[in-house]
């Protein structure tokens, strides 16, 4: 009886086939794998992966058990915080000394003519703000000063001419009961009226105009809720801001 021919390698060569199988089967598997690695890395489209791997083993007659995978997805960016904002400019030692001496000459005026009824003295970044209430300067709904105010401006007026190198923004503000006049149609205008003429009172001390701006702010930033006559006389008032001015 004829005996079969055993399979494997060595039936290969005896039918013709040669060691050249093995090659292009490692070739296969090579190609691949890397094609495998070329999608690992990049952003291609897993549908079309499979559809190129299907077209490969199409080619070759072969089956292949192809990994469900998911399409890449960028990395979130961490969320970089805010910057805080910077801190303010601080004062250099001369700044500072002579800062400490307006603020000293301010502070003395009060004190000697007994203005702290009348004058509120509030120290801020780089300048400072003397604070007149409003009733010792103007009657109510008015803009031309009273007589009693002029020693008061007079000493504020002294404290500018002592320190020229400050610059000096003089506002107006008023409570917020309404005003409708033809002169004052509203009180932003009777707020900047009162400004502009104490700017003029200064002028009048012989103080450079050049150095003073004169603004109005009406009823707006308030000092205190306009909820009682007390509150409303608090936010009736002019201020003198003095700032250093630039170099």
């Amino acid at each position: 009886m004829k005996k079969d021919k055993k399979a494997g390698p060595e039936s290969w060569e005896d039918e013709g086939i040669g060691e050249w199988i093995v090659t292009y089967a490692d070739m296969v598997t090579l190609l691949l794998t890397f094609f495998i690695m070329l999608f690992s890395i990049s952003a291609l489209d897993a549908a079309k992966f499979k559809e190129i791997v299907a077209s490969i083993q199409k080619g070759l007659g072969q089956q292949t058990v192809i990994v469900e995978v998911q399409s890449a997805t960028a990395p979130q960016k961490t969320p970089i915080a805010p910057k805080p904002p910077p801190p303010p400019p601080r004062r250099t030692l001369a700044q500072e000394d002579l800062y400490g001496k307006l603020l000293k000459d301010v502070q003395t005026m009060v004190r000697k003519k007994r203005l702290g009824e009348y004058i509120v003295i509030q120290e801020e970044t780089n300048r400072l703000v003397i604070r007149v209430v409003g009733h010792v300067l103007f009657d109510s709904g008015q803009a031309e000063l009273n007589p009693q105010s002029y020693p008061i401006l007079d000493d504020i007026a002294q404290i500018i001419q002592d320190h020229p190198k400050y610059r000096v923004n003089i506002k107006g503000y008023t409570d917020d009961r309404p005003i409708s006049t033809v002169q004052f149609p509203s009180n932003w205008e009777l707020s900047a009226v009162r400004a502009t003429t104490v700017l003029r009172y200064m002028v009048s001390k012989s103080i450079d105009p050049g150095r003073m701006t004169g603004t109005g702010y009406g009823d707006l930033m308030p000092l205190a809720p306009n909820d009682s006559p007390e509150n409303r006389a608090k936010n009736r008032r002019v201020e003198f801001v003095l700032e250093k001015e630039e170099n």
